[in-house]
């Protein structure tokens, strides 16, 4: 509480008088004794070079907010009696933008200059957030506009609300550092000046021959003016006319209407900046759970009007939006003991490399490697000089990857030391999951398997070793799908799960629960997460919180389905493939005979394979066929009719971008039951190769960096050139390969019916060898 006013809040103002700085609501008093020794919204100054003249004294405007802190520090030592005050919470507009931001540092330099050894910074409007809402919370996972117009600067910036109103996020700002509330104090002082009493002009301006006696009456009364225009703006917020004396003589009158008139192009430049910020982070009005207002100014009546024309959304406001950034972030220094991280869990996938080096200590000359670079066993890595005088090579035991040098070439270096970070080299390597299925999902350097009795497993890609296990519950039904940090499947109950790709964690609070069981593999677009399930309902949530966007009926069993370009595209059970519109629901379109289990949606298309023997392409959005039937084409054992080998519904058609030598023709990859695999150009269908790839039983087809993987019955994968074969390799496994392989940094991931999860080297398919079945899997 500052002792001079018994208020909560303290003006940003400094005044000086004689020698002394004061501060606060003194320096507020004292401005029209000489005014030109006052000043207040200084923050807006911080980071420029020109320093801020008190009467014939220059600070610069850090050292004014040095001055301030101080003074809080001070007032706080004294009224909690206990010792030294050694952390603050320091609220700034979202200019600052990170450490890079010299008035960022500035701000941590005036903190600690002021006597806090611990400076904490928080954006404004993520301080604002904090403070709850009048009425009801924001739910987890909303996105509000947060619209700060504050006394110095507006600040406008779109914060994803985390579970119980915590976790705030901020995923866009925008700042206008010359529009604020002193903008819209300096309209009505303006106006004022114009339209108010014809004696109020003449007090206004000095007569230069009058002398300085005149002069510092004139400046008096316009800092009078600028307080009652101040004090009037805060009259309109709840009233029709504002009413002041000037001078306990001159009354002065202004009406909400006229006010509104003249102080409209203020706002409608924060408007235009709140727009330009829906724009830049490709947000639409319509996901905006509400706009919420902040800072004194956004009590403007003219304001909420505004902003619900423009937006069409909720309006909502704390119960002070003047204190709201205060009081948010109060809130957050109140959680300094619980803002922490635990110490870090060892990451199998990497090792520390350290060296014993002789007389135990050397200068490291050069690294032979960098960041991001491979070596080999055996390599040198480094070269360090030893006291004697002698050059060593520091060699290398294992092969790996450079994540990280921790010493530089001129600096002493001791035995033991960790001098590297590096991530294991890919080695083949197997291990057994009981009732494991599905395609592997790959998620950096991880690969996250499911199994039937309701495990999921995370393992290093290049080694096998056990990340984390996570226990679902219940028996799983799909095979894990990875994008941005998070891996999704669902299970026989009809949940959804959403886990932490790096720790194996539950995502979301409330794990969505459809009415059946999932049947497909979820598929992800747009920050949207589609599946479908055995109560004939396509489900679409939002992805980072699971909260339900539309449940659509389709009358039948999902097969499959595709979310893309706000478009779900489905094959059902009863042989319909549909196109349906992600937002309502809507069909687009439909058409009978399909029989692939999903189908491949890509440039503009959707391909999927028909009982009447044919690949065809359609238009995503019309549904109507792109192709031209080209000429019978049937193969050696009669089995092609039209322009394609009957194909089995597990093997869907895969798009592949071959090789430049090629000419770049984009082709349709799809497998046949006989172990052939036919490649299509996407632009006309016609056939550009067919080649017998395995034997008979082929179950999954894959491909990546123009390499063709197909999984069979006859327990083996099998591998070739897309272009250019120079032959087919297979590995044997011990039972058969019902799923895709999934192909990652130089490896190839692949299920087994044996339940080992595989992991072999890309192209060549070495690996180890098989073992004896373990136990069955399923196809997903």
């Amino acid at each position: 509480m500052e002792p001079s006013s018994l208020s909560w809040s303290w003006p940003t103002a400094v005044y000086l008088d004689g020698d002394t700085l004061l501060v606060g609501t003194p320096a507020d008093r004292h401005k029209r004794v000489q005014p030109a020794n006052y000043r207040t919204e200084f923050k807006r100054n911080l980071g420029q070079e020109t320093p801020i003249r008190l009467g014939d004294r220059e600070f610069s405007p850090v050292l004014l907010v040095t001055e301030v802190l101080r003074a809080l520090r001070v007032e706080a030592e004294r009224v909690y009696g206990r010792g030294p005050i050694s952390r603050v919470v320091l609220t700034i507009p979202t200019s600052y933008d990170g450490d890079h931001s010299r008035r960022w540092g500035l701000m941590i330099e005036a903190g600690e200059a002021a006597g806090f050894s611990a400076v904490e910074l928080i954006f404004e409007p993520v301080a604002a957030a904090l403070e709850p809402p009048a009425g009801d919370p924001f739910a987890a996972g909303d996105l509000v506009l947060v619209y700060d117009f504050g006394g110095g600067t507006f600040d406008a910036a779109l914060v994803r609300y985390g579970a119980g109103g915590g976790s705030q996020r901020v995923l866009g700002h925008r700042t206008l550092d010359d529009c604020g509330g002193m903008d819209i104090d300096a309209a009505v002082w303006e106006w004022l000046h114009d339209h108010g009493p014809d004696r109020l002009a003449a007090l206004l301006t000095a007569d230069p021959a009058a002398g300085s006696d005149a002069a510092l009456a004139a400046f008096r009364a316009r800092v009078q003016l600028a307080t009652l225009g101040a004090q009037m703006k805060i009259q309109l917020t709840d009233r029709p006319t504002a009413v002041e004396l000037f001078d306990q003589m001159l009354e002065l009158r202004l009406d909400l209407e006229t006010f509104t008139k003249f102080t409209e192009p203020i706002v409608a430049r924060t408007i235009r900046c709140c727009v330009d910020l829906l724009a830049a982070a490709d947000v639409q009005r319509e996901e905006l759970a509400a706009v919420l207002l902040v800072g004194g100014s956004s009590r403007i009546p003219m304001v909420a009007a505004a902003l619900e024309r423009e937006f069409a959304r909720p309006v909502r406001q704390s119960g002070a939006p003047q204190y709201a950034v205060l009081h948010g972030a109060a809130r957050f220094a109140a959680t300094a003991r619980q803002r922490f991280v635990r110490q870090s869990a060892e990451d199998p996938g990497l090792r520390a490399v350290r060296w014993s080096l002789p007389g135990d200590t050397a200068t490291l000359l050069r690294w032979q490697v960098g960041p991001g670079e491979a070596y080999a066993a055996g390599a040198d890595v480094a070269e360090v000089r030893l006291t004697s005088g002698a050059i060593l090579g520091l060699r290398a035991e294992e092969s790996g990857t450079v994540r990280g040098l921790h010493a530089r070439p001129g600096e002493t270096v001791e035995s033991g030391d960790w001098l590297l970070t590096a991530e294991r080299g890919f080695r083949p390597w197997r291990t057994g999951i009981h009732g494991v299925f599905g395609t592997p999902a790959i998620l950096g350097r991880t690969v996250v398997t499911a199994s039937g009795p309701g495990r999921v497993d995370a393992r290093v890609a290049a080694t096998g070793e056990p990340r984390w296990r996570y226990d679902a519950g219940s028996e799983l039904t799909t095979a894990p799908v990875a994008a941005d940090g998070c891996v999704y499947l669902g299970g026989r109950d009809g949940r959804l799960h959403a886990l932490d790709a790096a720790t194996g964690a539950p995502r979301w609070s409330v794990r969505y629960q459809a009415g059946d069981a999932v049947c497909t593999v979820p598929s992800l677009a747009q920050g949207l997460l589609c599946f479908g399930a055995e109560d004939r309902h396509l489900h679409l949530l939002d992805a980072g919180t699971g909260a339900v966007r539309l449940r659509i009926p389709v009358q039948a069993r999902v097969r499959g389905a595709v979310l893309r370009d706000g478009t779900v595209h489905a094959v059902l059970g009863d042989g319909r493939l549909v196109a349906l519109d992600a937002a309502t629901g809507k069909q687009k379109w439909s058409v009978a005979g399909a029989v692939s289990r999903t189908p491949l949606v890509a440039e503009g298309s959707v391909f999927a394979c028909f009982a009447d023997g044919t690949l065809r392409r359609l238009d995503a959005d019309l549904g109507h066929d792109l192709w031209q039937p080209p000429p019978t084409t049937e193969s050696s054992d009669g089995g092609f009719r039209g322009r394609l080998a009957r194909v089995l519904p597990t093997s869907p058609p895969l798009l592949a971008a071959e090789p430049e030598a090629t000419g770049g023709v984009r082709t349709v990859l799809l497998a046949t039951g006989d172990g052939q695999v036919s490649a299509f150009a996407v632009d006309s269908g016609a056939l550009a190769w067919r080649r017998r790839v395995g034997g008979p039983g082929a179950r999954s087809l894959a491909v990546s960096d123009g390499v063709v993987y197909l999984g069979s019955s006859d327990h083996r994968l099998y591998a070739t050139e897309a272009v250019g074969a120079t032959g087919v390799r297979s590995f044997a496994t011990g039972g058969g390969i019902e799923s895709a392989a999934a192909v990652a940094d130089g490896a190839v991931h692949v299920v087994s019916e044996d339940g080992y999860l595989y992991a072999l080297a890309a192209v060549t398919l070495a690996g180890p060898e098989p073992r004896a079945h373990q136990g069955g899997v399923r196809h997903a």
